[in-house]
């Protein structure tokens, strides 16, 4: 059997780069988003169970707001969830339309929707409570 020759060189030859998939990246992070949040999901029950709400702040009108709550009634037990949206907007007034919704296990919420009027006097001034409608807000 022959050996090969200890003074053989060996010459590198990169590879050339391979081309980034991009749809499967994009696909990847997404599913990592998801993956996250599955794992966040039990600290959202944790909060609900101690403290009865989550209130998330999206914006700074008053009631622009998400609220998710927990709803332990004798009839009635699940989750409610709160939406504020400014529906218009001036310097001196404000409409924030609020939809509720229901998701409950035991008993029924008819989902609704409301609108509400802020004024004020001047733009250093708080918000007050103008007018309150059981409809949507008139569209402007």
């Amino acid at each position: 059997m022959s050996t090969p020759p200890n003074n053989v060189q060996v010459r590198y030859v990169p590879a050339p780069p391979k081309k980034i998939n991009w749809a499967r990246r994009l696909g990847c992070g997404i599913a990592l988003v998801f993956w996250f949040a599955l794992l966040l999901l039990p600290s959202v029950f944790l909060i609900l169970l101690f403290n009865n709400e989550i209130t998330i702040t999206t914006g700074d009108a008053p009631d622009q707001q998400i609220y998710i709550y927990l709803i332990s009634e004798a009839r009635e037990r699940g989750i409610g969830v709160r939406t504020g949206s400014v529906a218009s907007r001036d310097d001196t007034n404000v409409c924030v339309q609020t939809e509720q919704r229901y998701l409950l296990w035991q008993g029924t919420g008819e989902p609704a929707t409301f609108c509400e009027c802020y004024s004020r006097s001047s733009a250093n001034e708080s918000w007050s409570l103008a007018t309150s409608e059981p409809n949507a807000c008139p569209a402007r």
